[in-house]
């Protein structure tokens, strides 16, 4: 073959390759400290009576390495994302999956160990055009020690189903649902938040539809608030359990004033939320 039509048919295999690559369903896994990380895409679903387009920070770590939630707990760095590298995005919204509590030398933490995959769901400018996303994502991660850690990925998102649908659903059915009347699952009986001096604290009575010895409550507040953890206090039957919040040990419990908490229960049964403005 003659180098004009060699050229000629290197051009026509770039044109044929590339769509295929920005098809991909996934990154290749970055290596970070003591984890590694890809991004995944997967098809269009629905999310608050929207259609969006479905991605997912799929998280590797070491044996009994951890990293964070979104409110770490006494001591952490709750994980973050920086998507302004992007094309045709309008929003990105991280979704949390229910994590669990840690103990730890540095006192009781809240997040995920070993593997976690935290949904992304990309809401475009314009449906009918391409979507990149570009995502610099900051995270700790810790064991004996901790470490922050940051990556940078890069992937086109489509509509249809990719190999990582059932991977995906996984950890979506994690996210807490927000608690409605007759919705199966844990629920919350009672909230009572004092703020005054000498206790002030925060009570809230739970109550879980299967073995509330495995259940747990996390409150969280926007930050740079901090409330130390939720202390479990007392257990009755029926599943009802008490948990106590001393926010004597925390910051000023008049700035809570006008806040918006979120009390996120997570168990075997499922993983639920709601929210309460402080008066």
């Amino acid at each position: 073959m003659s180098f004009v039509g060699r050229l000629i048919l290197a051009l026509v295999l770039a044109l044929y390759i590339s769509p295929a690559r920005a098809a991909q369903p996934q990154t290749p896994w970055v290596k970070t400290f003591h984890s590694e990380l890809r991004l995944i895409s997967a098809k269009k679903r629905g999310l608050d009576g929207r259609s969006v387009l479905f991605a997912g920070i799929h998280l590797r770590l070491d044996k009994k390495w951890k990293t964070y939630w979104r409110s770490p707990g006494d001591a952490g760095l709750p994980p973050s994302l920086d998507w302004s590298g992007s094309r045709n995005i309008k929003s990105v919204r991280i979704l949390w999956p229910g994590p669990e509590r840690f103990a730890d030398p540095f006192g009781s933490s809240i997040g995920y160990q070993d593997e976690v995959v935290f949904p992304l769901a990309v809401e475009p400018i314009d449906a009918g055009k391409r979507v990149d996303i570009k995502v610099k994502f900051y995270f700790a991660v810790c064991k004996d020690i901790c470490a922050p850690a940051e990556a940078e990925l890069k992937l086109t998102l489509g509509a249809k189903a990719t190999p990582h649908e059932s991977l995906l659903s996984k950890y979506l059915a994690l996210v807490p649902a927000k608690i409605a009347s007759g919705m199966p699952g844990p629920s919350v009986a009672g909230i009572e938040i004092n703020l005054d001096q000498p206790r002030p604290q925060i009570t809230v009575d739970a109550v879980f539809s299967g073995d509330a010895g495995k259940g747990d409550l996390f409150i969280d507040v926007p930050p740079p608030l901090y409330i130390p953890l939720t202390k479990r206090v007392k257990d009755a039957p029926g599943g009802r359990v008490r948990f106590m919040v001393d926010l004597a040990k925390g910051d000023d419990p008049k700035e809570l004033k006008g806040k918006m908490l979120t009390f996120t229960l997570v168990s075997p049964e499922g993983n639920r939320e709601t929210t309460r403005i402080v008066d």
